[in-house]
């Protein structure tokens, strides 16, 4: 029992730390203050060093030698580097997930998309972002790809920090949250050429990117679905 209580414990501070990132209760740029994190949840430091090397790991903070763990800045680079990579993990996630959702699935996903809607409409910014986050990890999860789904789990915690700092406003979401919706239709259709135009603009317009990247053809993509 003692295991399971000191791996619950490491994944409460992990998660704490985490949501302090995410909540800007920490800036970018800004170091992690281990002592007193250390005496506000009451644990040693060297349990907050081995929860910030797991940050480190998810690319929410750096491990700076003789400094200690700091929240990495977000910069234009880092923008352009995650929505080009967020646009490649999506043409093999969603081509997938066609071949995969039941009907079911699409109507849970559907249902998902219209939660993000109607908190971004109250003005709820951290439902909306989590609702926002589970979107688009089902449709990584419905790939039935694992590797695909760490990999989105890592950069989502970056766009969530991103999302944390420039979007603020129910209006700057709305075009967004709409594409969410015409996405799930165009799954619900089978369609993957349409599915991978609204999620090519979709990382346009949330990235604010002009990041370029071919379409695969819809004969490649069905041999993809197909070999998996």
């Amino acid at each position: 029992m003692s295991k399971i209580k000191d791996t619950n414990l490491r994944d409460r501070i992990y998660e704490t730390i985490r949501n302090k990132i995410l909540k800007l209760d920490f800036q970018p740029g800004e170091r992690i203050p281990e002592l007193q994190l250390s005496e506000e949840l009451g644990v040693s430091r060297p349990l907050i060093r081995e929860a910030t090397r797991r940050l480190s790991w998810e690319g929410l903070v750096e491990i700076h030698p003789n400094y200690g763990a700091k929240v990495i800045i977000i910069d234009d680079k880092t923008i352009q580097d995650l929505a080009f990579v967020r646009w490649q993990h999506d043409q093999l996630a969603i081509p997938l997930a066609i071949f995969n959702a039941s009907y079911k699935d699409i109507t849970d996903l559907r249902n998902i998309a219209n939660s993000c809607i109607t908190a971004n409409v109250s003005g709820n910014i951290e439902l909306r972002h989590d609702s926002d986050a589970l979107f688009h990890q089902r449709i990584f999860q419905l790939s039935g790809n694992h590797i695909l789904c760490d990999l989105h789990y890592r950069t989502s915690l970056i766009v969530r920090l991103w999302q944390a700092i420039h979007i603020t406003t129910p209006e700057t979401l709305a075009s967004g949250l709409q594409q969410h919706l015409e996405l799930v239709d165009y799954i619900e259709q089978r369609n993957i050429t349409a599915a991978l135009q609204v999620i090519h603009d979709h990382t346009m317009l949330s990235f604010g990117s002009d990041f370029t990247g071919d379409l695969l053809s819809p004969q490649d993509l069905l041999q993809l679905c197909q070999s998996n």
